[in-house]
């Protein structure tokens, strides 16, 4: 026998395909109507047969079919995200539209069932087909109610109610099936135990409801209208059921538990309503205070999230006193902010009392220094007396911050608006939290600055990342090694190379005048103009000319780019190179170290013949272990501690001890002297090195 050896990935591979296919055969959809087919399957196969088992079956399978559509409209609900009140109205929507189609369809199968105790004696396929219609129309009742009451139950719940509602149901469901046992068994007093038991604990849950405690007191005023028609048609509905008896004796024959269900959904709809009335009416006198409160708490929370956006201090200010506006009641808030020369600076929404304030400014003052510590009412006809005066009292909030005084907040009130205790106590705390906000709101500037700074630095480094060539060239006939060391403050040091054909490459390094994000912005533009011109251009002095007559049109007048650019053919090893106001190229020979300084203006300092006069191209036949060293002054001007310069000097001994060693050697030494030089000096330019050996033509 041959046998397959299964490994783990390919186990896991099958469990996973497994799982797929087991969530996609056991969706919502599938399994929907898995259940009703398995249901209408059993009903027709035995149909008119009175058997306890093959009923009560019938009837556990339902359960799982009404779960099913009761959790689909819970999901439905997360969707639209309906309000309590607008399920309240849904309720007496389909409570309506249930009880017209009752009664309709009840009309228009008159005549057939004219005769119904006599069809039942004897039932037809016909009178089964009915049965399951009215049984399906029923169960569609039954879930949509209580997927409502599911919603409602646990909206806004803090207190887990999970424990009631899970009894709830499973009594329902014991109440709905024991209707069996008192068809087959005359056991009645099952189905009249588990549905009593199970109002109670749904009475029990409705009291738990929280969500009425939010409710405005409009909204409150409108649940109780909505709970007494909902009432009203509830007890209608009951009492047609109770004469509905053609219905009542139709649906048993298909399923004898959805009758009894129904009874008991009905008694859940009946009794919820007059539970919510209760609880509304005990919570109505409070709810002003509630309201109130709760307007605070908001006002203060908008607050808090408001002025951490607003940048303006007149914005701020604007939004402090809305806020005060809407606790108060009252359209006559002013905030006075006293300035370094202890001036006063009135703020408001409004003009109207404008002149009120500036005849009573000085005054003010003068009594508010009284006290800087207790919130003030002052009498206004104490300093101003004008007919049609609607401000009768000022009631002034000293702005304090770390025992400081930074401003007032002023509110006007009439006669029937004094404010009590309670209220004083709110105004301090906004006035607390007020002169906290005003007087962050300097330091927030300040620390937006520094954001916003640290943020085009930010855009400057990786602006500045994505222009320097990210690996070394590898070039034939050449050791190439290069070191690109960025300051914290981003300076403008460019180092590049281009591969003209197969033989010649063109590098440049360059030095950007100014920091951060303009000299960044410069240097992709140096690299987009070098880029293009070295693909029509081979002369180094050539290609400086070009760049100087395009960036002498986008520098502006304080900006310039010291540049050095040189090509080099590879097999033949001659190298040529121009500089425009750079630092020199070492050139060392034998043991011997050269500066070579062409002659050359930096780049946008002039735009006339100058530049191209002065500007010298030098051409040289390179040897084999012949070393170039390029740099930007970041390296020469390094400090130490006593604020000493690295020097020349010093890079010319550290490059003429580097005969026999190779670029990156030669690349580190530097880079590890600068470290030790300037240790204990932070560095404040960048710093970049260029270094060619020619190895000679390899034959």
């Amino acid at each position: 026998m041959n046998f397959q050896t299964v490994t783990g990935k390919e186990s896991l591979k099958m469990f996973e395909l497994a799982l797929k296919l087991k969530k996609s055969l056991f969706s919502f959809r599938y399994n929907f109507i898995f259940l009703i087919i398995l249901f209408l399957l059993l009903k027709i196969t035995f149909l008119f047969k009175e058997n306890f088992v093959i009923s009560f079956t019938g009837d556990l399978i339902l359960i799982p079919i009404v779960y099913s559509f009761v959790k689909y409209l819970i999901r439905l609900q997360e969707k639209k995200k309906f309000s309590q009140i607008q399920l309240l109205l849904g309720f007496i929507k389909f409570e309506i539209f249930f009880i017209l189609f009752s009664e309709t369809s009840l009309y228009i199968l008159s005549p057939i069932l004219k005769d119904l105790k006599g069809l039942l004696v004897k039932p037809t396929i016909f009178i089964g087909l009915i049965s399951g219609f009215y049984t399906f129309v029923y169960l569609l009742f039954i879930s949509i109610i209580l997927a409502i009451l599911t919603i409602l139950f646990f909206t806004r719940q803090k207190k887990n109610i999970e424990r009631y509602y899970k009894t709830t149901i499973f009594l329902l469901i014991l109440g709905s099936l024991s209707s069996h046992f008192q068809k087959y068994f005359d056991a009645s007093f099952l189905e009249y135990t588990f549905g009593s038991l199970s109002v109670v604990f749904f009475i029990l849950m409705s009291y738990l409801n929280k969500w009425v405690i939010y409710l405005s007191r409009k909204e409150k005023i409108k649940v109780i209208i909505i709970c007494n028609i909902l009432l009203a048609i509830v007890i209608y509905s009951m009492i047609k059921s109770g004469d509905d008896t053609g219905i009542n004796d139709l649906i048993p024959i298909f399923s004898n538990a959805t009758l009894t269900a129904y009874k008991f959904i009905y008694a859940f709809a009946f009794v919820y309503p007059i539970i919510l009335q209760i609880l509304i009416i005990f919570q109505l006198p409070v709810t002003e205070v509630i309201e109130k409160k709760t307007s605070e708490v908001e006002s203060l929370q908008n607050l808090s999230q408001m002025i951490s956006k607003v940048l303006d201090i007149e914005e701020l200010v604007s939004i402090i006193i809305q806020t005060i506006e809407r606790i108060t009641s009252s359209r006559d808030v002013f905030i006075c902010l006293i300035d370094e020369k202890s001036n006063c600076k009135f703020y408001s929404n409004i003009s109207e009392s404008r002149n009120l304030f500036d005849r009573l400014s000085q005054l003010l003052t003068s009594k508010l220094n009284q006290s800087n510590e207790k919130i003030l009412e002052i009498d206004v006809n104490e300093f101003y007396s004008e007919e049609n005066r609607k401000i009768e009292k000022l009631i002034i909030i000293p702005l304090l911050y770390n025992q400081k005084l930074i401003g007032y907040i002023l509110i006007g009130k009439d006669r029937a608006s004094i404010p009590d205790e309670d209220d004083l106590n709110t105004l301090k705390s906004i006035g607390e939290y007020s002169a906290i906000a005003i007087q962050n709101h300097h330091l927030l500037q300040k620390s937006i600055e520094k954001e916003r700074l640290e943020k085009e630095l930010e855009v400057a480094r990786e602006v500045q990342k994505k222009l320097i060539p990210d690996k070394t060239p590898s070039i034939k006939n050449l050791d190439i090694a290069f070191s690109f060391i960025p300051a914290f403050e981003v300076g403008g040091d460019y180092i590049d190379y281009f591969q003209l054909d197969e033989e010649n490459f063109g590098f440049i390094v360059a030095d950007v005048s100014g920091k951060g994000i303009s000299a960044a912005f410069y240097m992709a533009e140096v690299k987009g103009i070098f880029e293009s011109l070295s693909k029509i251009l081979t002369n180094p002095k050539d290609i400086l000319i070009q760049a100087n007559k395009i960036l002498c049109k986008s520098l502006d007048r304080k900006s310039f780019v010291s540049v050095v650019y040189a090509t080099i053919n590879s097999k033949t090893g001659e190298i040529k190179f121009a500089r425009a106001g750079h630092c020199p190229v070492l050139f060392l020979r034998n043991s011997e170290v050269i500066e070579l300084l062409p002659s050359g203006i930096a780049i946008g300092l002039d735009h006339s013949k100058l530049f191209e006069n002065n500007l010298e191209e030098i051409s040289l036949q390179l040897q084999t272990n012949d070393l170039l060293v390029f740099y930007t002054d970041g390296v020469t001007e390094a400090r130490n501690q006593q604020l000493g310069e690295f020097g020349t000097e010093r890079l010319n001994e550290i490059v003429k001890q580097s005969m026999n060693k190779s670029s990156q050697a030669v690349i580190q030494k530097i880079i590890e002297e600068l470290t030790v030089f300037s240790k204990d000096y932070p560095q404040h330019d960048d710093i970049t090195l260029l270094a060619i050996k020619y190895l000679g033509e390899k034959k």
